[in-house]
């Protein structure tokens, strides 16, 4: 999977965490714990996850659900509030109005896999050898899913995979040192017409010797799908460019830009369904508060930036615009 160091939205992300299975409903605040606890549903998940495990030869999620936190997580203005209970080796995020899991973690095992003594982590000279195919990492991820949520919803494309092989680098041995790897794998949100939302998906991750560890569900905005054909490339080309020239002018982002030249011809541009930040309008870098649940299907077009100054330590970027696929206004944009 493609990754971007620094992107806005990658940046947000962090704060956007799993949201509702079940999108687009109200956003919940001062939600209290049900009464008859969380702790039997926590059990019920857990005994679909070691009936699966068993199962297909993995480790089961031996962990300790005794002494477990039942809490109310104070989430961001996107996710509103969610239960979360929370032990030493485990914790399960459900959502309020409808109960439906958004995640859940074996911090034990994970520890267990990757870590000595839980002090240093694993480390090795040499990559580990991959074993699997990706279509055997999809194929555990999908029944995994399946299994622990009990539905998967029709809404979810094509799996998106990655073998991550973390690598360490140290400048004073000048070696390099890699970790133990894991699959994870990615479920993304797509409407009837196969238009993916940027970033929405379910999400799992795998350990090849020990199996899955954790699962995902980041679902957030409305939507409504239009009617009609969406604008072609070219009839939105000239309010892109314009666009990204004025988010190099003002905004948040025009200090990352300041003496540079866009280059016209677009690095990369598809349809893809955003939440709105309008970026030219804001003061600073948007935040859960200034975004808009309410997704549009957009033209998302990069452009390359870069400056002719050889002294520049900074010489090259990247500006995003997303433009309303049906109206042809800009919705607001990204960078990095």
């Amino acid at each position: 999977m493609k990754k971007y160091i620094f992107r806005i939205q990658v940046l947000l992300a962090c704060l956007v965490l799993l949201l509702t299975f079940r999108a687009g409903g109200e956003i919940q605040r001062g939600v209290k714990p049900p009464q008859e606890g969380l702790k039997g549903k926590s059990e019920i998940i857990l005994k679909r996850i070691n009936a699966f495990c068993t199962a297909n030869g993995f480790k089961i999620w031996d962990v300790n659900t005794e002494n477990v936190q039942e809490l109310v997580y104070k989430g961001t203005d996107l996710e509103g509030d969610l239960f979360w209970i929370r032990g030493k080796d485990f914790s399960m995020k459900f959502e309020p109005s409808s109960g439906n899991l958004v995640e859940c973690g074996n911090s034990k095992l994970e520890t267990e896999l990757t870590m000595i003594d839980n002090k240093t982590f694993r480390e090795f000279d040499e990559p580990q050898e991959q074993r699997w195919t990706s279509e055997k990492a999809t194929d555990i991820a999908s029944n995994f899913a399946l299994e622990v949520l009990g539905r998967l919803s029709e809404s979810f494309g094509p799996a998106k995979y990655e073998f991550d092989r973390y690598s360490t680098y140290s400048q004073k041995t000048k070696t390099k040192r890699y970790r133990v790897p894991y699959w994870r794998v990615q479920f993304p949100r797509i409407d009837s017409k196969g238009y993916e939302f940027q970033m929405e998906y379910l999400e799992i991750q795998i350990y090849e010797n020990a199996g899955p560890i954790s699962l995902f569900v980041k679902m957030s905005s409305r939507y409504e799908q239009e009617e009609g054909e969406p604008l072609n490339q070219e009839q939105v080309m000239k309010i892109a460019l314009d666009y990204a020239q004025e988010l190099r002018k003002r905004g948040p982002v025009a200090g990352m830009f300041r003496g540079g030249q866009i280059i016209v011809k677009p690095a990369s541009a598809k349809l893809e369904i955003v939440k709105p930040n309008h970026l030219a309008d804001l003061s600073e870098l948007p935040t859960s508060k200034v975004i808009d649940l309410n997704a549009r299907l957009a033209w998302v077009i990069w452009f390359e930036w870069s400056k002719n100054d050889p002294s520049d330590a900074r010489k090259k970027g990247g500006i995003g615009v997303w433009i309303d696929a049906h109206t042809g206004k800009p919705l607001g944009g990204d960078a990095f």
